[in-house]
C-alpha cells in the first residue's frame, strides 16, 4: 500500500482530511524526554542549590582562612566564645572543604549522572543541616543567614531523598 503524501485527502463521505506523514505528525508532539517532570524540576533545583552553596562556601572559607579575625565577613572573635576555636581559620577550612568542595562535587556528580549522585545530594544536605545547627549552638550570635542556609540544607536533604526513593525508578 502506498503511503499518502502530505496534503489534503477526501474521505469516502466527501469530507476533506489533512494527511501528514507520521514523521511530520510526530515532530509537533513532545516526547517523554523533553517533558518537564517533577523529577527534572527537583533535580534542577538541587543542582542550583548545590552550585550556589558550593561557590559561596568556597569564597567564605577562603575569606575566613585568610582573615582569621572574621572581620572581612563582618564577624567578631567574640562570637567564638562558646566554641572550641580561637579564631576563624578552622571553621573556614571546614566550610571550604565540607560545604564548598562537597557541594561542588555533588553538583558535578549530578550533572554527569554518576551512579552515586543521589547519595551525594543527601550527604550534602545532611552536612549543611548539621553544620548550621552546630554553628547555631556554638556561636554567641544567630543570624538570618543561618536560617536561610538551614532551609537550603533541609531542601537538599528532602530533595535528595525524594530523588532517591520516590523518583528512583527509571530516572537518570
Amino acid at each position: 500500500m502506498k503511503r499518502p503524501q502530505a496534503g489534503i485527502s477526501f474521505l469516502p463521505d466527501g469530507q476533506a482530511a489533512q494527511v501528514m506523514p507520521k514523521a511530520v505528525h510526530n515532530a509537533g508532539t513532545a516526547t517523554m524526554s523533553s517533558q518537564i517532570t517533577p523529577f527534572k524540576v527537583i533535580r534542577s533545583l538541587m543542582l542550583v542549590l548545590l552550585f550556589l552553596n558550593g561557590v559561596a562556601a568556597l569564597i567564605g572559607g577562603i575569606l575566613l582562612m585568610t582573615d582569621t579575625s572574621g572581620a572581612s565577613l563582618g564577624l567578631q572573635p567574640a562570637f567564638l566564645a562558646k566554641s572550641p576555636f580561637r579564631d576563624y581559620f578552622f571553621p573556614g577550612l571546614i566550610l571550604f572543604v565540607g560545604s564548598g568542595a562537597g557541594s561542588l562535587v555533588a553538583a558535578v556528580a549530578l550533572v554527569f549522572s554518576l551512579r552515586f549522585w543521589r547519595a551525594l545530594v543527601v550527604i550534602e544536605g545532611l552536612n549543611l543541616t548539621i553544620w548550621i545547627l552546630v554553628q547555631m549552638a556554638m556561636l554567641t550570635v544567630i543570624d538570618t543567614m543561618q536560617f536561610i542556609m538551614l532551609g537550603v540544607g533541609v531542601l537538599l536533604l528532602a530533595g535528595g531523598l525524594l530523588l532517591s526513593y520516590v523518583f528512583a525508578e527509571g530516572q537518570t
